[in-house]
């Protein structure tokens, strides 16, 4: 697949996504209305009125249904992306009970360091990402804390109206933008 075919994929997912989105967030919303499931206001918070939680119930199936007709769609590039397929659903089924009740932390974090492992592992064919500049142990090691850590600052940001969407779509341009500068395929950072 050229490199323009695989840009013009990806964006024709990005696309189909967000029209799903942008389709059924409504109807979510009046689901966790009328269900009660609701975001009250603590003295962290950045709204004052109780707020439905729950939008991740469209966003998450979507962009990993998206993932995978994607990656079925090119088979050359699927190396791996099952794993992280899974650890993502892993995640979001774990983040959607915690948002019902409050799991303990130390469940959040296996839970979150078991996510990051599958894709890991299923990263590992692209892997060392630094050439070799640091051993391989110590780039899996950070990479694992890194993301973990990542995993908690996104889920705090959650609860700031907007922010998370801002955050999630720079982190996605620049990946782009530096997968574009270096010639690689989009596809090696399952964008």
């Amino acid at each position: 697949m050229t490199e323009t075919t695989s840009a013009i994929a990806l964006l024709l997912a990005a696309a189909i996504v967000a029209l799903v989105v942008w389709a059924l967030v409504p109807l979510l919303l009046r689901i966790l209305r009328q269900w009660g499931i609701f975001d009250r206001p603590n003295e962290r918070s950045s709204h004052s009125a109780a707020t439905p939680k729950g939008g991740g119930l469209v966003v998450v199936p979507a962009v990993l249904g998206a993932w995978v007709i994607l990656f079925l769609w090119t088979p050359d590039t699927a190396t791996g992306i099952f794993p992280v397929i899974a650890g993502a659903a892993l995640l979001a089924i774990v983040s959607w009970l915690d948002d019902l009740k409050d799991l303990p932390v130390a469940v959040r974090l296996l839970v979150q360091a078991g996510a990051v492992g599958l894709a890991l592992w299923g990263m590992a064919p692209t892997l060392p990402l630094l050439n070799g500049v640091v051993p391989l142990a110590v780039e899996i090691s950070v990479l694992a804390l890194a993301w973990v850590w990542f995993i908690n600052l996104f889920n705090f940001m959650d609860g700031i109206d907007g922010i998370t969407a801002a955050e999630t779509v720079s982190i996605c341009l620049g990946l782009s933008l530096v997968a574009l500068l270096q010639g690689w395929e989009l596809a090696d950072f399952g964008l």
